[in-house]
């Protein structure tokens, strides 16, 4: 496979976002429709081959919170997208075996994406490294993170009270 690029549209309504869904000529799906709160809506345009040619288009319904979602690509085949309090791991050209991880506070963003095995992302309350399979290798619960630092093989949570300081591939807390 040669180059992927994600674009993101913003949509004015739920009924537009399935319109334009309906109206694709590609593979789609939804994400968020468990929503508690429908505000904000969104799609995701995965192209190969400099536009030429759209492999999917995703669908996303946002709680809102002041965060829009986030869409990045692991590698070739693996897309991940962050929204309200979940992660969604999607094989682009499989769309339907997909996986789902939870968190108990909102998805903020994917931290590093250096190993292609594993996704780091923070939330607002803790940071946690999932398998592509969606296993949560490590997790950290904290107080709001208001700042982080990404520091060669460490990252740095930074909150009102404390900062801590947890080691990538382990998550051991030093």
């Amino acid at each position: 496979m040669g180059f992927i690029n994600i674009i993101k549209i913003i949509v004015d309504s739920k009924s537009e976002l399935k319109e334009k869904l309906r109206g694709s000529t590609s593979d789609n799906l939804i994400l968020g429709e468990n929503s508690e709160v429908e505000r904000d809506f969104y799609i995701f345009k995965v192209e190969a081959e400099n536009g030429l040619s759209t492999i999917l288009e995703i669908g996303v319904i946002s709680e809102g919170h002041g965060l829009q979602p986030e869409c990045k690509l692991i590698d070739e085949r693996h897309i991940c997208i962050g929204v309200n309090k979940e992660v969604h791991i999607i094989d682009i050209y499989n769309f339907l075996k997909r996986c789902t991880v939870m968190f108990d506070s909102l998805f903020y963003e994917f931290i590093s994406l250096e190993r292609k095995d594993r996704i780091i992302v923070l939330q607002e309350l803790g940071l946690t490294c999932i398998s592509l399979d969606g296993v949560k290798l490590w997790e950290h619960s904290t107080n709001v993170i208001n700042d982080y630092k990404v520091e060669k093989d460490r990252i740095v949570l930074i909150t009102d009270e404390f900062s801590i300081t947890i080691l990538k591939d382990t998550g051991e807390i030093i």
